[in-house]
């Protein structure tokens, strides 16, 4: 006889229930504060395991969360692997249980002379230690952000939960950084840097203006409207330049899917100017956004150097690179020149311009395809088509001015959803 399944308004509570009475049990010789914790902790792997789709969104965002002071009590436990851990458990279990069989795209054929040349490099790299960790982290880590979703979504539900977890992520980091309003300095994330929070605000307002505004009513609206408007006092407050271009791109770009939402931006934009008009947001946050207009001369000097080298490395090393990790070895100043501030400049950098013209490769075919899914008016998930389109815009930019191939995790697994939507449409047909 087949078990039925558990839906969720049974299965969490169930769990929590007898994790409680186990614990108690065991544990009778500890602390009610202790206990507490450890059940909680317990009934946290339980929820984490029974929704992967949150757990990988939650994968993907917690290196902007992990560096908050408070959470230094979870040392030495690093919450992006123990995340990790979870979601080849849950694959693990998929494959021997439920013997799915994940359809991966002709185009990801791109990786393996990415990751060969990546393994290859080790072997004359400046510098081997942070070569073997770049490239470890890469495979290990960045690699279960862009196989995992082929696993875990196998519904446009899922995916659903897993893009709504973003919106949830940034609205939390928003209000966090809510304390510093009133101060000198720009808000950060819970990670302490600027950068990432207006990146989790982004990827939260994209989310809600491509997936949750377009089919809700005029009243519910005015709720997310309120809730774009926190989310863009933590955008404005970080100054996170790349993020607010995105943003605005990302708008525009609506308007071509979704013509209702220009009444909506009009509402919205003065809800935004009202939240920004009420708080006070640091004179440090506009005067950074300004560079926009304006670029200061020390902040070119300092990009443009990053570059160079990056240009210089390249052309020096054109087929091979310098070696993964390479690139601060070469660097005045490795402590500040770590990355040359464009991920595609880095790989050609590091491992040769033909490694770089793989990944332009990987990053076209996945604009493509979801162009291709966003324009196709008889397919099925276009909504979740045209969100991921926002996402692979906010994540290209970020992609083209800041971090390293592992500071951009989420950008490599955004490259994957377009592909995992084509596999549920030829599901559905067939």
């Amino acid at each position: 006889m087949k078990l039925k399944y558990i839906p969720l308004n049974f299965s969490l509570p169930i769990s929590f229930l007898i994790t409680a009475i186990i614990a108690f049990f065991i544990l009778s010789e500890y602390s009610y504060f202790l206990k507490f914790l450890i059940i909680s902790a317990v009934s946290a792997v339980f929820f984490l395991i029974r929704y992967p789709e949150i757990t990988l969104a939650i994968f993907v965002s917690i290196g902007n969360i992990k560096g908050d002071p408070r959470l230094s009590f979870l040392q030495p436990v690093d919450l992006t692997v123990l995340l990790a851990i979870l979601i080849l458990f849950t694959i693990l279990i998929k494959l021997i249980f439920k013997r799915i069989k994940p359809k991966f795209p002709k185009e990801f054929l791109l990786y393996i002379p990415f990751i060969l040349m990546m393994i290859v490099s080790l072997s004359y790299t400046p510098d081997f230690h942070a070569g073997f960790d770049k490239a470890s982290r890469f495979i290990a880590l960045t690699g279960i952000a862009i196989i995992s979703p082929f696993f875990l979504m196998e519904s446009s539900h899922k995916m659903k939960r897993f893009l709504i977890t973003f919106v949830f992520v940034g609205i939390l980091s928003s209000l966090n950084a809510f304390t510093m309003l009133g101060g000198s300095e720009r808000l950060v994330a819970p990670g302490g840097l600027t950068i990432q929070l207006g990146y989790m605000a982004a990827v939260a307002i994209a989310v809600i203006l491509y997936l949750i505004l377009p089919s809700l009513s005029f009243l519910k609206k005015i709720i997310f409207y309120i809730i774009i408007a926190i989310l863009s006092v933590g955008l404005m407050g970080s100054g996170a330049r790349s993020a607010t271009i995105a943003v605005f791109i990302c708008m525009l770009i609506s308007f071509l899917f979704y013509r209702k939402l220009v009444i909506d931006f009009f509402i919205l934009m003065l809800f935004v100017f009202l939240a920004l008009s009420i708080v006070s947001i640091p004179d440090a946050s506009y005067e950074y956004l300004g560079t926009i207009i304006n670029p200061h001369y020390d902040l070119l000097s300092s990009r443009s150097d990053s570059m160079k080298l990056g240009f210089d490395l390249t052309f020096e090393h054109p087929l091979s690179g310098v070696g993964i990790g390479g690139y601060p070895f070469y660097s005045s100043d490795p402590n500040y020149y770590k990355w040359a501030h464009n991920v595609i400049l880095e790989i050609s950098s590091e491992m040769g311009i033909l490694s770089a013209l793989t990944v332009c490769g990987i990053i076209i075919s996945s604009f493509r395809e979801t162009i291709k899914q966003a324009l196709d008016r008889d397919f099925k998930y276009k909504k979740l088509s045209c969100t991921v389109l926002a996402l692979l815009i906010i994540g290209f930019i970020t992609m083209m001015n800041t971090g390293d191939i592992n500071c951009v995790r989420p950008m490599w697994l955004y490259m994957s959803l377009p592909f995992v939507l084509k596999g549920m449409g030829e599901i559905r047909k067939n």
